[in-house]
C-alpha cells in the first residue's frame, strides 16, 4: 500500500491513526526540491506572463475560419521555437475558457514582496541578503521641471516678453492689511 504511494486503513487501524499520525510528525523529515526552472528570476519572468495578461493576444491568432483557429506558440520542450497549431474552434473557445475567472476572483496584481506597502524597502532587503546592488531611492524632481519636460511650458520664463526669466522675490498674502514695504507677514526670499 505505502509503496504505491497510496495509505489505506483496515478498520481495526483507524485506531492506531492518531499515534502513527504523532509519530510522523515527531520525525525529522529531509525535503528535498531541485530549485526551480533556471532560478527565481527566470519563475518569476514566467508567472509575470500570466499575472497581468490575457489568454491569448491577438497578434498570435493567425487566422479563424468557421471551423478551426490557427494560432502561434512557444514550445519550450523544443528550445523555445515558435511553431502553429491548428485547433477545432470548440477546442480553442474551451481552452480559452479555461483562463476566465470564476466570479469574485481578481487577476494578480501585486502580491507578496512585489505588494506595494513598502515595496522597496523588502526589494532591497532581499537584495542585500544575495550581495545584489540595491534600487537607487527615488528622486524628487521638481514641478517646474516636470512641467518643461512634459508640456514644453517654462514656468520661469516670462509670458510678455518670452525671453526674460522670472524670479520670485516675496510673497504678498491676502489679508496683508500694511504697506507692501513693511508686511505684517514675513516675505519669502528665493
Amino acid at each position: 500500500m505505502i509503496s504505491q504511494g497510496t495509505l489505506s486503513l483496515l478498520p481495526e487501524q483507524v485506531s492506531a491513526w492518531p499515534r502513527l499520525k504523532d509519530a510522523l510528525y515527531r520525525k525529522q523529515w529531509v525535503v528535498y526540491a531541485k530549485s526551480p526552472m533556471r532560478g527565481a528570476a527566470q519563475v518569476v519572468e514566467y508567472l509575470a506572463r500570466y499575472a497581468h495578461k490575457v489568454a491569448i493576444s491577438n497578434h498570435r491568432i493567425l487566422e479563424v475560419t468557421q471551423e478551426r483557429v490557427l494560432f502561434q506558440y512557444k514550445d519550450y520542450n523544443d528550445n523555445g521555437k515558435t511553431k502553429q497549431m491548428w485547433l477545432s474552434a470548440e477546442e480553442f473557445l474551451r481552452r480559452y475558457a479555461e483562463h476566465i475567472l470564476p466570479r469574485g476572483f481578481v487577476k494578480i496584481r501585486h502580491y507578496g514582496i512585489l505588494a506595494n506597502a513598502n515595496r522597496h524597502s523588502r526589494i532591497n532587503r532581499i537584495l542585500q541578503k544575495m550581495n545584489l546592488p540595491l534600487h537607487p531611492l527615488a528622486v524628487a524632481v521638481p514641478y517646474q521641471l516636470r512641467l518643461l519636460e512634459r508640456y514644453g511650458i517654462d514656468i520661469d520664463r516670462c509670458p510678455k516678453c518670452k525671453t526674460g526669466r522670472m524670479m520670485l522675490t516675496g510673497v504678498l498674502y491676502p489679508n496683508n492689511r500694511g504697506s507692501p514695504l513693511t508686511p505684517s507677514h514675513p516675505t519669502v526670499l528665493k
